[in-house]
């Protein structure tokens, strides 16, 4: 190297405190991109963990609407079981008292479907016509058929240009199909997507629900008794987008906010995988899909039928700060003056964000835990629900089954409990339902399970126990209940009795269904009687099963 270019050259001492310099950038630069990539992994982490927890609750609460649904329904077939001549001021006296526009959200109508015989619909239509509370009716149908499924009552009631009381529900294949799933399985059935009768010009999918009446006393156990055995349906017709809406806005202010401005859903009917069946679309349709988009899809079984969810994160400013990375050189550069205050920021907010994460875990935990007690239990009693207590029940009675054991149901309904509400208010009703509960869990054994299965009426599934022994034990919670007093805003307390309808497991029961149909026809037996006793059921066969001895009170 010549002279000249040696002079050009910085001292040695210079030299090293450049390359030293240098090397401290290119270390700040690729520190503060690694602290950014865990930064940005962190905050997509966290953003899709909240993303899931919101998907999941929007399923779980869908659920419970459509039980809230079903409940409101069986509290009606109640109202039918308990006499076959409600007339229509009856029933239109019933449906205001539900309040179901502000208490349901999305339960359009509530309608009454007799079914009815071709050679007698002269006579049904002359008799309803003697109801100075119903409209002349007259059958609407395009169909000749051996039974017609007549609207017979409808709130709330129709405009006068538009009557539809007296239409065949059966000339409507969809609603036929489910029609004819409720009455062969005995069970609530919601129909496939489709348009409602007071919705005319409204492009939105709905759907109704329906569940049957049968005539009391007579046999339920195939498909064909139960055929011979139908009397009506009790139905409602559902506005989906109505219901969504319900729902959305009842989850938690922050959820609610996050579903209707970061979340895109669909709901499809999924029932035949062939043909999948649109019902609801919040902007998932037309929704950009970004690369960095979360996705979930969820399956609900719904009375029946079975919905795909399937929701779509839109850009939000959180996922927006998560992705983005304009400047990350400039500004690592720029900032190596603070190199030590820069990554004592980074190493804060990586911190931060592994602790905001671990806290949404913890939330998802607590949320999922919530929710599955809310899908077993009964908000106001505590006790099991209906459907917590036909899957604890189910295997019981397999159990049962396959070891020659013996198990018997007890069918228990408050009587004149309408007679307490209309008296003493709602709230007297709420906390009598309560003390009931307390009081009978005091005689049952802890492996016997209690459950509400709507309004004033509950289960008791007792394992290992004969039809003798369940009638004792019957016998004892008549009394313990008849012994209760419930205080009231009055001076005198309230007290009540139950009737109690029994059967017992037998060797030709295909399912658990069997031997609650026989404890409730046992228990309408029991309220026919008088009420406040206990009636076991005629239809068992000779013991075949080993039971266990029978426990004292409290045991």
């Amino acid at each position: 190297m010549t002279p000249s270019l040696l002079r050009l050259l910085p001292p040695r001492g210079h030299r090293l405190r450049l390359e030293l310099t240098v090397l401290m950038a290119l270390l700040a630069v690729l520190v503060t991109l690694g602290v950014w990539r865990q930064s940005k992994e962190s905050a997509v982490e966290k953003a899709h963990a909240l993303f899931d927890m919101k998907t999941e609750e929007l399923a779980h609460a869908l659920v419970l609407r459509v039980g809230d649904y079903e409940q409101v329904l069986r509290g009606a077939r109640g109202l039918f079981a308990a006499s076959d001549a409600v007339t229509a001021r009856e029933w239109h006296a019933y449906v205001q008292e539900l309040n179901i526009g502000q208490l349901y959200t999305g339960l359009q109508s509530f309608v009454v479907l007799r079914v009815v015989a071709a050679r007698d619909m002269d006579r049904f239509l002359a008799e309803r016509r003697k109801d100075p509370g119903a409209p002349k009716l007259s059958l609407k149908t395009d169909r000749s058929a051996e039974h017609y499924v007549v609207l017979s009552f409808i709130e709330p009631p129709m405009p006068a240009d538009r009557p539809i009381t007296g239409w065949d529900f059966g000339i409507n294949p969809t609603r036929a199909s489910a029609l004819a799933q409720a009455r062969d399985s005995g069970l609530p059935t919601a129909t496939a997507p489709m348009e409602l009768f007071n919705l005319s010009g409204d492009t939105s999918r709905n759907f109704a629900i329906y569940i049957p009446i049968y005539r009391p006393a007579e046999p339920l156990r195939t498909a064909d008794e139960r055929r011979r055995a139908l009397w009506a349906y009790v139905g409602s017709a559902i506005r989906t987008d109505s219901m969504i809406e319900g729902v959305v806005s009842g989850l938690q202010p922050d959820m609610a906010v996050d579903s209707m401005e970061r979340m895109a859903f669909s709901i499809t009917d999924v029932t035949d995988p062939a043909l999948p069946l649109p019902l609801y679309d919040r902007g998932f349709t037309q929704a950009e899909r970004a690369a960095d988009a979360f996705s979930k899809t969820l399956t609900i079984d719904v009375l029946g039928r079975k919905w795909k969810l399937e929701a779509l994160s839109l850009p939000s400013p959180v996922t927006r700060r998560a992705t983005d990375i304009p400047g990350i050189w400039t500004r690592a550069v720029a900032l190596f003056g603070v190199l030590l205050t820069g990554l004592t920021h980074a190493l804060g907010v990586i911190l931060e964000n592994r602790a905001d994460l671990r806290r949404a875990y913890a939330q998802l935990a607590e949320r999922e835990a919530e929710l599955d007690l809310l899908a077993h239990s009964d908000p106001l009693t505590g006790m099991a629900n209906r459907r917590h207590f036909f899957l604890v029940g189910a295997n019981d009675w397999s159990r049962a089954k396959r070891h020659g054991r013996a198990l018997s149901i007890l069918m228990i309904d408050v009587d004149h409990f309408k007679a307490i509400n209309d008296t003493h208010g709602h709230g007297v009703g709420d906390e009598t339902l309560k003390a009931l509960t307390g009081t009978c869990r005091a005689v049952l054994r802890d492996c016997d399970l209690m459950a509400r299965m709507g309004g004033e009426e509950f289960a008791v599934l007792l394992s290992e126990i004969d039809l003798a022994a369940a009638r004792i034990v019957g016998d004892r919670l008549r009394q313990a209940v008849a012994e209760m007093r419930v205080p009231t805003m009055g001076d005198v307390p309230l007290s009540l009795t139950v009737s109690v309808g029994a059967a017992s497991l037998c060797s030709d029961d295909q399912s658990l269904d069997d031997v609650v149909c026989r404890a409730d026809r046992a228990l309408y037996a029991a309220k026919a009687a008088g009420r406040n006793q206990v009636v076991i059921s005629e239809e068992e066969d000779l013991p075949l099963f080993a039971t266990a001895e029978l426990p004292g009170k409290g045991g």
